[in-house]
């Protein structure tokens, strides 16, 4: 008779860490992703989120969604740029 593994209750997943410092267009791909402006210049995430220094915003899903949007994110002039972006994907 064959040996099975079988995980109740458990899902793996991964976490993503990224560091924008520039305009740029962020994939997700993931289940949940965390925006946190870790520099001293504003960033607005989608024309919309606007993320004052120290400032994050999260956006989460249950078990077996998927966020597929890429989003865009823009610093304004002067200070430090700094966006760390955080993304939990199933594996």
């Amino acid at each position: 008779m064959g040996e099975f593994d079988i995980l109740v209750g458990k899902i793996p997943m991964g976490l993503s860490f990224q560091v924008y410092i520039t305009t740029a267009q962020i994939p997700s791909n993931c289940n949940s992703i965390i925006f946190r402006n870790q520099g001293t210049s504003v960033c607005t995430i989608e024309n919309v989120i606007i993320l004052q220094p120290g400032q994050s915003f999260e956006i989460s899903g249950n078990a077996g969604e998927y966020i597929t949007n890429a989003f865009t994110a823009i610093f304004a002039a002067g200070g430090t740029n700094s966006l760390l972006v955080v993304s939990k994907v199933f594996v």
